[in-house]
């Protein structure tokens, strides 16, 4: 039975050139201003009777629209439990205090297939070309700024990799790539599930970032196949304490690197 009237969308959305953001899975930008957009699992597409969310973020302010999305793709997380509730094997599925190699491999595979196919979609929309004005349906970036963010995201990855920084943004892709058909795990937050996954996710992030590059520079690099052979679940592991987020807070002051979002999205 379809719902008649979803909360996801708290306003119109609207039509035009959207650009993606790299490395931010829902972050898009329409001219100057940041969007919010999400597929919706194939599970849960009949229930709410769309196939993405789609909205404005209202801001045209790059940190602002990145903490915006992070509770954007809170709110709909939430939407999309409460529409996962009536579903027998989503509510038999046991939350995860920890991860086996198995099942971390298919975070990180599904991860850097995503940013590749993120980045495959840019590429045949094409860029804005300054010296012909041409805009693309998608694509408001020219092919140098959308280097430049690669880098840019590539760059902030390591430094949170290499600090174990697990912020608000990490977590929430963890909690989403894990929920993906094909996947299909829970996650308890703070455990050393979410831990493991935020690691795998960055890896993932960090691998594409690099692949994308060579791209840039003219290299084939082909998008993997993901084929899910989904894991045995083993819960494994004990809740750890709670981490304390300092990447919102460090963006807030002006910290510059990318993302956390912000959105990989790994």
């Amino acid at each position: 039975m379809k719902r008649k009237s979803a909360p996801l969308d708290t306003e119109v959305c609207y039509k035009g050139k959207l650009t993606k953001v790299p490395g931010h899975t829902n972050l898009y930008r329409r001219e100057a201003t940041y969007y919010f957009r999400r597929a919706v699992p194939k599970a849960l597409k009949g229930t709410l009777g769309r196939t993405e969310i789609l909205c404005s973020l209202r801001t045209k302010d790059f940190t602002e629209a990145k903490s915006l999305c992070i509770a954007k793709a809170l709110e709909v997380d939430r939407e999309f439990a409460l529409a996962r509730a009536p579903q027998s094997k989503n509510a038999l599925t046991p939350a995860l205090n920890a991860l086996t190699k198995e099942q971390e491999d298919a975070l990180h595979a599904a991860y850097h297939a995503h940013l590749l196919e993120d980045d495959d979609q840019a590429r045949l929309d094409g860029f804005f070309d300054p010296e012909d004005g041409t805009i693309p349906d998608w694509n408001g970036q020219t092919f140098e700024e959308y280097g430049n963010s690669i880098q840019e995201f590539e760059e902030g990855t390591r430094k949170e990799r290499a600090a174990g920084k697990r912020s608000t943004f990490w977590k929430s892709e963890a909690h989403e790539v894990a929920s993906w058909d094909g996947i299909d795990l829970k996650l308890v937050p703070e455990s050393l599930a979410e831990k493991q996954a935020i690691k795998a996710l960055q890896g993932a992030a960090i691998v594409a970032s690099a692949d994308m590059q060579r791209r840039n520079q003219g290299d084939i690099i082909p998008t993997p196949e993901v084929i899910f052979a989904t894991p045995e679940i083993q819960p494994l592991g004990r809740l750890l304490s709670t981490l304390k987020d300092e990447w919102v807070a460090e963006h807030m002051r002006g910290v510059s690197y990318s993302p956390t979002l912000g959105q990989i999205s790994g």
